[in-house]
C-alpha cells in the first residue's frame, strides 16, 4: 500500500471524501476520518479487482503438458 501508484490515488480519494463527507453528514470528526478512510480503501480495492479482471478476461487460457522427467530414480530396471 505505500508504494507510490497505489498510496497516492488513496490518499487523494481520502482527502477528496474527507472534504465532501463533513458538508453531507453531521457526524463527528472522528467518525468522519475513520468512515472515510474505510471507504477510501474500500473503493480503490474493488477498483483495482474490476480492473485485473478486466484484464485477466482478455488472455487466453493455456494448458501446459507434463512434462516427464528422466532421473535415476525413474528409469526402469531393465534398461
Amino acid at each position: 500500500m505505500l508504494e507510490p501508484w497505489l498510496f497516492l490515488p488513496c490518499l487523494f480519494m481520502f482527502m477528496w471524501l474527507s472534504a465532501l463527507l463533513p458538508q453531507r453528514t453531521m457526524l463527528g470528526t472522528g467518525v468522519v476520518l475513520t468512515l472515510t478512510a474505510m471507504l477510501s480503501v474500500g473503493i480503490f480495492s474493488v477498483c483495482c479487482l474490476v480492473l485485473v479482471w478486466a484484464q485477466g478476461k482478455d488472455e487466453e487460457p493455456t494448458e501446459e503438458r507434463p512434462r516427464a522427467s528422466r532421473t535415476e530414480g525413474d528409469r526402469d530396471p531393465g534398461e
